[in-house]
C-alpha cells in the first residue's frame, strides 16, 4: 500500500535524483539495483514520487504470482479488454526484468480502453474486471498522514481545476514526455494525449481545464476578483494562522511570522506557487455563498484552515 501510494520512505526522489534514475534505467539488473536503496523516512510518513517504489511493487507482484508481470497483464487486462494491438514492456537486459516504473508502451485506443474500464468502475462490456472498491479508492481524494490527496493507487489526482477538493473526482495516468490518460467520472469523459515531448506543458491540466469548460449547473465558480469573499485570516486546529490577501492585483499567502508567498492562478478555486511548493484550495459553500476555509497544500500534505470570519460567526451564534 505504501509502495503504490509513493509513501514507502525510501531514500529517493525522481526530480532531485536524476542520476540515480539514470543508473536504474541503464542497470543490467534493475531489481538488484533496487536492493541498494535504503529507507530515509518511516513508511507512510511522507509522499514523494519515486520510480523505485513501482519497481519494488513489481518485484512483490511477481513473487506473489510466480511468473512475469507482463504475462499476468495479458491475462488480466489485455485479453479481457480485447486490446487492438500488442503492448511492449522494455526490459533491463535481454530476457531480463521488465522496467515496471516506465517501460510499458501501448497505442492510444488501448490506453483509452483502460480509461473506460476505470470510468465504468471496473466493468467492461458487462464483465467485472476490477474490484469496484479499488476503482472508488483510486478517484477519492483524502487528507491524512499516510496518503497525499494528489496521488492514489498509481494515479494522479492533482489535475484539480474546480469544485471543493473532496467533491472533485477526476484523475489521470501520466507517462513519459507528457503521455496522459485523463478520466473524469462527473463528465463521463476520457481524454488521451500522446506525443513526442512535453514542451514544459502540463498536459494533464490542459485536459482538466478542457473537461471543466463543459457546463456544470451544480457548481458556482468563485471569482478571484471577489476580494471580500476570499481575503482574510485563516486558522487551523493547532492555532496556526494564514493570511490571504490581494495587493496591486497580486494574491499572496503568508504563514504566521513568515514573508508573503506570491500565488498565481491555477483554477477558479485554487492558486499556487510552484517555486515554494504551496497551493491554496478554497472550500466554498453554495448555500451560504461564502468561503468556509482553505486547504493549504505543500505537495505532501494538505491542512485545512477555517476562515476566521466563519469561526467568529459560529461563536456568535453559540
Amino acid at each position: 500500500n505504501h509502495l503504490i501510494n509513493m509513501t514507502s520512505g525510501l531514500d529517493w526522489q525522481d526530480k532531485s535524483d536524476v542520476l540515480k534514475l539514470a543508473r536504474a534505467y541503464y542497470s543490467k539488473d534493475v531489481n538488484e539495483f533496487v536492493r541498494s536503496v535504503n529507507c530515509k523516512y518511516t513508511p507512510g510518513e511522507k509522499f514523494s514520487y519515486k520510480s523505485i517504489d513501482t519497481q519494488l511493487l513489481g518485484i512483490c507482484l511477481e513473487k506473489a504470482i510466480g511468473r512475469p508481470a507482463y504475462e499476468y497483464l495479458q491475462e488480466k487486462l489485455w485479453d479481457p479488454l480485447r486490446m487492438e494491438y500488442d503492448a511492449y514492456f522494455t526490459l533491463d537486459r535481454k530476457r531480463g526484468t521488465a522496467r515496471m516504473y516506465g517501460g510499458l508502451a501501448a497505442c492510444t485506443r488501448d490506453l483509452a480502453k483502460i480509461g473506460r474500464l476505470y470510468l465504468n468502475e471496473g466493468v467492461f462490456e458487462g464483465k467485472r474486471i476490477l474490484d469496484p472498491h479499488w476503482c472508488e479508492s483510486t478517484s477519492s481524494r483524502v487528507c491524512n498522514n499516510d496518503k497525499w490527496w494528489g496521488y492514489a493507487n498509481g494515479f494522479w489526482l492533482e489535475g484539480y481545476q474546480s469544485e471543493n477538493l473532496f467533491e472533485a473526482q477526476d484523475y489521470y495516468m501520466a507517462g513519459f514526455k507528457g503521455q496522459v490518460v485523463y478520466i473524469n467520472p462527473n463528465k463521463e469523459l476520457i481524454i488521451v494525449r500522446q506525443g513526442l515531448g512535453q514542451r514544459k506543458i502540463k498536459w494533464e491540466l490542459i485536459c482538466a481545464r478542457l473537461a471543466n469548460t463543459l457546463d456544470n449547473p451544480k457548481h458556482k465558480r468563485i471569482s478571484r476578483a471577489d476580494q471580500e469573499l476570499i481575503a482574510g485570516e485563516y486558522i487551523n486546529e493547532r492555532g496556526d494562522r494564514l493570511e490571504l490577501k490581494k495587493k496591486d492585483g497580486q494574491w499572496t499567502v503568508s504563514e504566521s511570522g513568515n514573508k508573503n508567498i506570491s500565488l498565481s492562478e491555477e483554477s477558479p478555486q485554487s492558486m499556487l506557487s510552484l517555486r515554494h511548493k504551496r497551493r491554496v484550495i478554497l472550500e466554498y459553500s453554495k448555500e451560504r455563498d461564502a468561503v468556509l476555509g482553505l486547504y493549504y497544500d505543500d505537495f505532501r500534505n494538505a491542512t485545512f484552515f477555517k476562515k476566521m470570519e466563519v469561526v467568529d460567526e459560529v461563536l456568535l451564534e453559540k
